[in-house]
């Protein structure tokens, strides 16, 4: 394995956040705005968990209808399962696969950085299973942001 196979290669940058003060209504917009499925909840600008759609549906069909005015916080999965940009991505896929996770928030220096999903990774594995000769169906999806 190579430089190319670490987490930092594969991650998105843009990570959008929530402070743990934030109502579910808000998370909810942002998610639903911005087209993604989690938020990574911070305190003091600092990550300390994360909310993902499977939290809000998992909370509904569990007869704990939330109300949106509820804070984020008090429902976001703590403590934060996170990686490093130098993780390699095989140890990224096996960290989420025993956490039952689909995001992982890459953090340096105690500070965000980026996050790496599962779409990141499949992506990966695509390029690696058919590199160099990517069917053409499916290079522009593996180009997307790599």
């Amino acid at each position: 394995m190579s430089d190319r196979d670490s987490v930092n290669e594969i991650m998105s940058k843009t990570v959008r956040t929530l402070g743990a003060s934030g109502t579910i209504g808000h998370a909810l917009e942002t998610m639903a705005d911005f087209d993604i499925g989690s938020l990574v909840v911070v305190e003091d600008n600092k990550p300390v968990g994360i909310v993902t759609e499977r939290d809000f549906a998992r909370r509904y069909a569990n007869g704990k209808k939330a109300s949106i005015e509820w804070k984020i916080g008090d429902i976001a999965s703590k403590p934060l399962v996170s990686v490093t940009p130098e993780t390699k991505v095989w140890d990224a896929l096996d960290l989420m696969v025993r956490k039952k996770i689909r995001q992982l928030p890459v953090i340096k220096g105690g500070e965000l950085v980026g996050i790496v999903t599962e779409r990141d990774i499949f992506k990966w594995v695509i390029k690696i299973i058919h590199s160099p000769n990517i069917p053409s169906d499916l290079k522009k999806l593996v180009a997307q942001n790599m």
